[in-house]
């Protein structure tokens, strides 16, 4: 390395007679061959990069996930929470006094984005009932005992409804619930754009075909699919890996924490569940889904993976990655860096 460095200087004196220039030029080849250059180059490219993606509203957790993030061909999305924003219309006209109140006892304190919603929705003189054994079973809803009966609140075939979510106390007939759910922000004109950049779209959702259908259409995703619980979502990004496909999994529920974990990559919104953001590589800040920044940056490192993204990170990266020759020093030489 260092008789690089001296036949570098003496090189450029001999064409340049600039003593100053043949310097730093030679300066540059010593500090580029240094295996120190190395060891700084990658926590600077992670810390450019993670700041100018923390610009866009995307936290990152995970370092190694930037270089994963990089190689995903297909992306998954979760529907509630994650895709859609809804709005509970809890109708308290069609519900007994004793329903009303054993609902919002079983929502209360649940971190479910489906739960806060309808805790958000009930009436403020409503007081929950005295519901003990409260159980969260994942992909199903929410259980507990009033009275000595069992009480459920979460999907329909589940609690014995057609429709979801519903409610059921003991033997009775099963109440579906109301909802009403809109697109986030952007998220057409994202998922169109994802798809053109080449990327595979899919939905996965653990709710019913019908509303999963009409999400579909809305994105023009034909890959989706519904009722779908951890082991389902799970298996289906499992085959995709064994397929070859590298998958980017977004999704903020407890049904998803499996396949966030064996994603080749993983993001959650920052409303997400503890769990499921405490697997991901990256937590979505905004409450937007933060989704045109994420295609922004996907696309830069699927196509430019090398080339300088923010300032001189990617080029000490690319540089300690050959032999640095006499030319290559001199195009940044350290009086001009």
């Amino acid at each position: 390395m260092h008789l690089l460095a001296f036949v570098t200087f003496v090189g450029w004196i001999v064409v340049s007679g600039d003593v100053k220039l043949s310097l730093s030029t030679a300066i540059s080849v010593l500090i580029i061959t240094c295996p120190c250059a190395l060891g700084l180059s990658v926590p600077a490219v992670v810390a450019a990069t993670s700041g100018r993606l923390f610009r866009r509203e995307l936290l990152v957790k995970d370092g190694t996930g930037l270089e994963r993030l990089a190689a995903v061909d297909t992306v998954v999305f979760d529907k509630i929470g994650t895709l859609t924003q809804s709005h509970a219309q809890i109708d308290t006209e069609l519900l007994s006094p004793d329903q009303v109140s054993v609902l919002s006892a079983l929502c209360a304190g649940l971190e479910h984005p489906v739960s806060r919603l309808i805790v958000a929705a009930m009436p403020k003189c409503v007081v929950p009932a005295n519901v003990t054994d409260i159980c969260e079973i994942a992909d199903a809803g929410v259980e507990g005992l009033w009275n000595g009966q069992v009480v459920r609140v979460g999907r329909g075939d589940w609690v014995g409804a057609t429709a979801s979510p519903a409610l059921a106390i003991s033997q009775t007939t099963a109440v579906s619930l109301t909802f009403a759910e809109t697109l986030r922000d952007g998220a057409i004109d994202a998922v169109n754009k994802l798809r053109d950049a080449g990327y595979h779209v899919a939905v996965f959702t653990g709710d019913n075909w019908g509303p999963a259908t009409t999400l579909a259409q809305k994105l023009g995703v034909t890959d989706v699919r519904a009722d779908m619980g951890p082991e389902g979502k799970l298996a289906a990004i499992d085959a995709s890996t064994t397929k070859g496909h590298r998958v980017l999994m977004v999704g903020d529920g407890l049904n998803d924490t499996a396949a966030l974990a064996a994603a080749h990559a993983s993001i959650s919104p920052a409303s997400a569940l503890d769990v499921s953001r405490a697997v991901s590589d990256i937590v979505l800040v905004s409450l937007t889904l933060g989704i045109a920044g994420l295609l922004t940056f996907l696309w830069t490192l699927r196509n430019h993976q090398y080339e300088d993204l923010d300032g001189d990170a990617w080029r000490i990266l690319v540089d300690d990655e050959i032999i640095p020759t006499p030319d290559t020093a001199a195009k940044a030489p350290l009086d001009k860096a």
